[in-house]
C-alpha cells in the first residue's frame, strides 16, 4: 500500500531541554535549528525514508542527527535510534582516535578507548542523559570534553605500567615509600598491592578511586561520579585523609 504523504508528523519542533546557569535558554545554530524544523515537517513515511539514505545524512549537522536519534529512541524506532547513533560515531570516531593519541593514549591502546568512549556516547543518546540535550546545542564541544576526559584516565592508567618499570628494584621498598610520602603518590600505591595492604582501611577505597578509576575528588557538574560522592563524604574529608595518608607513609619511613 502506497504510503499516504498527507498522515501528519510524528515529530514535533521543541527548542532546546537545556538552559544555562543563569536561566537563559540555549540558542540553537540557524542551519541546525532549520534543518529539525524540516525533519519535524516530513511525514513520518518520508522522515524514515530519507534518514535511511546516505546522500540526506551526509548533509544534516551533527547536532541535527543527534536530535533525531533521540526523536527515534523517543518514540520507540529503536532500529532507526541505533543506525543513526552509528552514524554519529562513524562521523566523529577519527576525531576521538587523535583526541587519545593528544592525551598520551599509546597506539595499540586508541581503539579500546575509543570503544570506551563510545560505549559512553550510545548510553548518552539511547537514555536521555542530561549530556543528551547539550549534544544538541554543542555536539563537537561535548564529544571534545568527554574524550580527553577519556583519554586522560587511559593514559594515567597506562602511566601506572610506565612507573611499574621505573621504579626501585624489589626489597627497596623503604626508598620508595619515603617517595611517596611528600606529596602522596596514590598512582604508585596502586601499583604495589604488599604497600596498599598496610595503609589504613579507610585510604584504600580512596586510592583506588583516584589511581585506577581516575575521578577528580571534586566536581561543579550535577551528579558527576567523585571520589567525595563515591565514598560518601565531603571533598574536605577526602583531602583530610590524603593528608593522613602522607603521614602515615613518613611514619612508616621513620620506623624502618
Amino acid at each position: 500500500m502506497t504510503p499516504n504523504s498527507d498522515s501528519p508528523p510524528y515529530w514535533r519542533w521543541r527548542p532546546p531541554d537545556i538552559a544555562h546557569a543563569d536561566g537563559t535558554a540555549y540558542v540553537r545554530e540557524p542551519e541546525v535549528d532549520h534543518q529539525i524544523r524540516q525533519l519535524c515537517a516530513l511525514p513520518v513515511w518520508k522522515r524514515k525514508l530519507e534518514l535511511r539514505r546516505h546522500g540526506y545524512l551526509e548533509n544534516l549537522k551533527a547536532e541535527s542527527l543527534v536530535f533525531a536519534c533521540r526523536e527515534s529512541f523517543r518514540e520507540g524506532d529503536d532500529a532507526m535510534g541505533w543506525g543513526l547513533a552509528q552514524t554519529i560515531v562513524h562521523r566523529i570516531r577519527h576525531h576521538i582516535a587523535n583526541q587519545m593519541r593528544r592525551s598520551g593514549v599509546l597506539e595499540h591502546q586508541v581503539d579500546d578507548a575509543v570503544a570506551e568512549f563510545v560505549h559512553w556516547l550510545f548510553g548518552v543518546l539511547r537514555d536521555g542523559k542530561p549530556d543528551a540535550a547539550f549534544a544538541e546545542i554543542r555536539v563537537w564541544l561535548m564529544v571534545r570534553r568527554k574524550a580527553k576526559q577519556v583519554g586522560d584516565r587511559w593514559s594515567k592508567l597506562h602511566g601506572r605500567d610506565r612507573l611499574e618499570s621505573d621504579l626501585l628494584e624489589p626489597g627497596d621498598e623503604e626508598g620508595m615509600l619515603s617517595r611517596l610520602a611528600s606529596p602522596v603518590r596514590v598512582d604508585e600505591i596502586a601499583l604495589h598491592r604488599d604497600l596498599l595492604e598496610r595503609i589504613p582501611e579507610e585510604h584504600r577505597q580512596m586510592v583506588y578511586l583516584l589511581a585506577v578509576e581516575g575521578l577528580p575528588i571534586e566536581s561543579q557538574e550535577s551528579g558527576a561520579r567523585t571520589v567525595s560522592s563515591v565514598l560518601g563524604v565531603t571533598p574536605r574529608t577526602v583531602r583530610n585523609r590524603m593528608a593522613r595518608l602522607r603521614r602515615f607513609l613518613e611514619d612508616d619511613v621513620d620506623e624502618r
